[in-house]
C-alpha cells in the first residue's frame, strides 16, 4: 500500500519534472578477434526520470561522500524488466549506459562499488551519474 502511494506521488513528480531517460542495462562484454570488445545489454528502456546537479555534500556513502557524481537520477524501480537467464532482481549496475539531455552518461562509482540508493520502500533508486568520458 505504501508503496503504491509512493509509486503514485512520484508519478506526479514526473510528470511536471521528469525527462525522456534511455537506460541501457549491461549483461557482459564478450571479444571478437575482428572487431574487439562488444558490451551485451539485457534490455534497453526509455522511460522518465528526475535529474538534478549534485554536490559532494549530497551524495553519501560509507565513510564520507563522492565528487565524481554530477548528477543523480531519480526513477522507479519497475521500469526494468526481469530477462530469461537474468540471476538476480534487474538494477542498475557499473558499465550501464545512460542517455539524457542529448548526453552519455554512466553510472558513478568509488572504489569500484556503484553510488546507488533505495529509498525505504523500495520503489524508487537514486543514482549517481557522469558523464561518460568514453572509456569501454
Amino acid at each position: 500500500m505504501v508503496q503504491e502511494r509512493i509509486a503514485s506521488a512520484f508519478d506526479h513528480i514526473l510528470a511536471r519534472f521528469g525527462v525522456p531517460v534511455t537506460y541501457r542495462r549491461l549483461k557482459g562484454v564478450s571479444y571478437d578477434p575482428d572487431t574487439g570488445t562488444r558490451k551485451e545489454f539485457w534490455e534497453t528502456k526509455t522511460f522518465r526520470a528526475v535529474v538534478y546537479s549534485t554536490s559532494t555534500r549530497e551524495v553519501p556513502i560509507e565513510g564520507g561522500a563522492i565528487s565524481n557524481a554530477e548528477a543523480v537520477m531519480v526513477f522507479r524501480q519497475d521500469v526494468f524488466t526481469q530477462q530469461p537467464g537474468e540471476p538476480e532482481r534487474p538494477s542498475p549496475k557499473l558499465g550501464d549506459e545512460i542517455e539524457f539531455h542529448g548526453q552519455r552518461w554512466t553510472p558513478a562509482e568509488v572504489a569500484k562499488r556503484l553510488v546507488l540508493r533505495e529509498d525505504p520502500t523500495k520503489t524508487l533508486y537514486f543514482l549517481g551519474v557522469r558523464r561518460d568520458q568514453g572509456r569501454d
